[in-house]
């Protein structure tokens, strides 16, 4: 008896895995606010300045050592066209308040003797916004003093110096003018003092 039995098992797996993942980022970002370049330097900005404050103007003689003040109100406005650069206009009012004749200084009581002056001054000043401020400027004047039974009036130029510091709102200032007219004795010698207190407006 014979017998031949003959097989033959094939296995093939063929196992296939090739993943494929395919993923693109998108990132949504809401346009930011833009601030235009200085604005907040803007918001610190002093575009003008409202002042009131005291006025003193006085006169004297190089050679007879006569002379006289006033004292009274200062009102003015400034406007600030650059930071260093500004438009001072003023207002003075007052009253006699001494005379000086041969150096010695007379009783005024009873005088009714009046002064009032209008400037505008152009300032180069260090800085016209918050904190110390330095400036210098040439202006223009014109004054009146009123006697008992006649008024004279001059006008001429003005040589400014002053300082002072700024806050957000408010500021102080110290400023000297030095008046020089055509119609002033040569051997006299004028200047106004105002102390002011300003009111910013940014």
């Amino acid at each position: 008896l014979a017998s031949n039995t003959s097989g033959t098992n094939d296995i093939s797996i063929n196992i296939e895995n090739s993943p494929s993942i395919s993923q693109t980022p998108s990132i949504n970002q809401q346009p930011s606010m833009h601030i235009p370049i200085g604005s907040l330097e803007d918001k610190e900005k002093i575009k003008s300045v409202f002042y009131i404050g005291t006025m003193g103007k006085s006169y004297s003689d190089e050679f007879t050592d006569d002379g006289a003040s006033y004292s009274g109100l200062n009102l003015a406005y400034q406007f600030n066209a650059h930071k260093h650069f500004a438009i001072y206009t003023g207002l003075n009012f007052g009253k006699l308040s001494t005379v000086t004749i041969n150096g010695v200084e007379q009783d005024v009581e009873g005088s009714d003797n009046k002064y009032r002056s209008f400037e505008v001054d152009a300032l180069l000043t260090t800085n016209n916004n918050k904190g110390w401020q330095f400036y210098s400027g040439l202006g223009i004047f014109n004054e009146r003093y009123s006697y008992t039974y006649s008024d004279v009036s001059f006008s001429g130029l003005n040589v400014v110096l002053g300082m002072g510091y700024s806050w957000k709102t408010l500021q102080t200032q110290l400023r000297i003018a030095m008046n020089d007219s055509s119609d002033y004795y040569d051997d006299q010698v004028h200047s106004t003092a105002n102390l002011q207190l300003g009111f910013n407006f940014l």
